[in-house]
């Protein structure tokens, strides 16, 4: 288990492919909405969305 959760902070880390695009993209923008205090659960909501979004176009391109 401990092995799982280590290997999934390096993924966090270290991305790869679309999710190290999805972390350059939106790192500053992220930081600055901490740095300004915007509500944990607003800063949550803006990475759902870009999540959903290159998951959604991977679904596109696999079609």
């Amino acid at each position: 288990m401990l092995k799982l959760v280590l290997k999934k902070t390096k993924d966090i880390e270290y991305p790869e492919g679309d999710i190290k695009v999805l972390k350059r993209k939106n790192a500053s923008k992220v930081f600055s909405m901490y740095q300004n205090d915007t509500p944990e659960r607003d800063i949550v909501k803006f990475i759902e969305i870009r999540l959903a979004d290159v998951f959604h176009k991977l679904l596109k391109e696999e079609n």
